[in-house]
């Protein structure tokens, strides 16, 4: 199969993103005025509580094979096998959390105000074992799950403003939630099923993938436990109202993460190519590229979303949700450092096989996560639990950053990716004064209009500092435009 370009996959990759953003901005802000924070704070609750079990089922499957399969693609006979082996591995380690699942709805009495939520909430687990995800992204086919994707939002979307339209709706709300990853897993087994032959005859091999797969499934377990435990803790220590306002701060928060994940997303089948072959030039050059681009991008991402934080969770969430207003300051801190935190955890590590170490630094930041929450959930409710994940996440960073710089071959950091750090520094700080006069000029003008005015110049802020500093990522963005536009005109 001929090896796509990196700017198509990351084109396609990005459109994914920004669709997974456009999906919340049109759905959350109608749900939450239905449903009241009481009633999404019922929601996350219940999901904070099934992703356990979810990550169960998962195995450590989604890495592990994305790796493996952009290796052994070219191979059609060691793909068919190695498919075959990952499908029933998924199919049992699914039944095995599904039914650790009923066992703890049937003995935790908290969960039983919950029933029904957790259990329609629970067939994300079952249907774990359909998703081939790792399969389409192993062979960089980012087109596919892109259109997938968007489509299957579509059709909840139409279900929201159909069926959910009073407070009492939080079963219909919920199936809502569960259409676009339910059919996106099915979706995925029917097609692979066009491309791949598990009818084929060959010894299955389990046990070498299991190995691996645990260490994967280490790093997903600790941390599904510091992404989730937050909700989890608010729930049993707090009340659903609670709840509701850290999801209404943290949901703002990852629309902006889905971005810029979404750009080193594609870089796992890349590296591990490269690395496979050994071209250290080629694997170190697209990572200083990458750091360079978070640092262009997340900076003014999270400075944007700190000084605009009022008008957005007014026009995103409603009056009911002011008191996030200032954990959604607190949180925006979770921009930079999550996107360097997936770029060397979930791709650069990967790639080399380091995946231990990341499960380290993910064991780290899981267990000061739990030591926090439990200390400031009690006393600061939804704000303490925000505390506890920026500790808890710069802790995971910042072990990473340490186990990288020991083994990588290029030790000193690029003059490059230093630039670009300062060159982002100091244009988000020109950029964060000037929107914040914008917003107080516009105060009158409507909170859409509010918003979109203040964003648009602070780009065009940011843009205009970058081109005076002459940072090349900019330059060769513009010049990307312009070639563009020549062939067309």
């Amino acid at each position: 199969m001929k090896q796509k370009s990196l700017k198509t996959n990351a084109f396609f990759s990005f459109l994914k993103a920004f669709m997974d953003i456009v999906f919340p901005v049109i759905s959350f802000p109608y749900a939450s005025r239905i449903l009241s924070p009481a009633g999404i704070g019922r929601i996350n609750f219940s999901n904070s509580i099934t992703a356990y079990f979810a990550m169960i089922a998962g195995l450590g499957v989604t890495t592990y094979a994305t790796r493996e399969v952009a290796r052994i693609r070219e191979n059609k006979n060691e793909l068919n096998k190695f498919c075959k082996e990952i499908l029933i591995i998924n199919f049992f380690s699914s039944i095995a959390a599904y039914v650790l699942f009923a066992f703890s709805l049937i003995f935790v009495r908290k969960f039983d105000s919950y029933r029904i939520l957790l259990i329609l909430s629970s067939s994300t687990v079952l249907f774990r074992a359909l998703s081939m995800s790792w399969f389409y992204a192993g062979f960089e086919n980012f087109k596919l799950i892109t259109i997938r994707t968007t489509v299957f939002q579509v059709i909840s979307l139409v279900f929201l403003f159909v069926f959910v339209r009073e407070s009492s709706d939080l079963v219909e709300y919920m199936i809502f939630g569960l259409i676009t990853p339910i059919g996106c897993n099915a979706f995925n087994f029917i097609y692979a099923m066009r491309l791949v032959d598990l009818r084929c005859k060959c010894r299955l091999e389990f046990k070498k993938h299991l190995k691996q797969m645990f260490v994967f499934w280490g790093m997903s377990f600790v941390t599904t436990i510091y992404e989730t435990l937050d909700s989890s803790f608010l729930g049993f220590l707090s009340t659903d109202s609670e709840v509701g306002y850290y999801s209404a701060a943290i949901k703002i928060n990852r629309m902006v993460l889905m971005l810029l994940v979404s750009i080193s997303g594609i870089l796992l089948p890349r590296l591990s190519l490269y690395a496979e072959k050994k071209d250290d030039l080629s694997f170190y050059r697209l990572i200083h590229k990458s750091f360079g681009i978070n640092f262009i991008i997340a900076f003014p991402c999270a400075a944007g979303l700190f000084v605009l934080s009022e008008p957005i969770v007014r026009l995103f969430s409603g009056e009911q949700y002011l008191p996030a207003v200032v954990l959604m300051q607190l949180m925006t801190l979770l921009v930079p450092i999550i996107s360097l935190s997936n770029l060397i955890g979930g791709q650069i590590l990967p790639a080399l096989k380091k995946e231990k170490l990341c499960f380290i630094s993910y064991i780290t930041g899981a267990s000061v996560n739990l030591v926090f929450n439990s200390a400031l959930i009690p006393l600061f409710g939804a704000f303490g639990a925000g505390i506890a994940s920026v500790i808890a996440e710069s802790c995971v960073l910042l072990v990473q950053l340490v186990f990288f710089a020991k083994i990588s071959s290029e030790p000193k950091i690029s003059s490059d990716v230093i630039k670009n750090l300062l060159h982002s520094l100091f244009s988000t700080l020109i950029m964060s004064v000037f929107v914040f006069f914008v917003m107080r000029i516009t105060e009158g003008f409507g909170l859409v209009l509010q918003i979109f005015i203040s964003i648009f110049a602070g780009c065009i802020v940011y843009c205009i500092s970058l081109l005076l500093l002459r940072n090349s990522y900019i330059h060769e963005w513009i010049g990307i435009i312009r070639s563009t536009i020549r062939k067309k005109y």
